[in-house]
């Protein structure tokens, strides 16, 4: 279905082009130019590589030049993503190493300033009967 869809677009694009062509040639013969000044010499070469991208090609399974091309694009970057992903997961997954034993420095002091912190708040509110003048952190 595919390859009848990519021939129906190309026949769209040669009735579009023939049109365009013909219009070209009455300019040229109401002008007397050959190339007018809505005319770029790059048009030979675009309707070209157009027509070669768009041209259906049984062995592709029905795609054009094109599709196939982006289609082979796709695949090369899906297959690099996967690849990435795989190495990325060896490297910080199961098989890795650290790069240093972590620890934590002054853990001890740390919480006995936060416990002395929290004592003083403590005895400072009961002694003011006041339970939110120093309020929680």
């Amino acid at each position: 279905m595919l390859s009848y869809f990519s021939a129906y677009v190309m026949l769209i694009v040669a009735a579009w082009i023939s049109y365009a062509t013909v219009m070209q040639i009455h300019r040229t013969a109401e002008s007397g130019k050959i190339f007018s000044a809505s005319f770029s010499g790059w048009v030979p070469v675009r309707v070209a590589t157009a027509l070669i991208m768009m041209s259906p090609i049984s062995t592709f399974g029905g795609f054009s030049t094109g599709q196939d091309l982006v289609l082979l694009a796709a695949k090369s970057a899906i297959g690099m993503a996967r690849n990435l992903q795989n190495i990325t997961i060896r490297a910080v997954g199961p098989d890795a190493l650290p790069l240093a034993q972590p620890m934590a420095p002054a853990t001890r002091e740390i919480i006995f300033g936060v416990m002395a912190s929290e004592l003083c708040r403590a005895i400072i509110n009961n002694a003011s009967n006041n339970h939110n003048l120093i309020p929680e952190p």
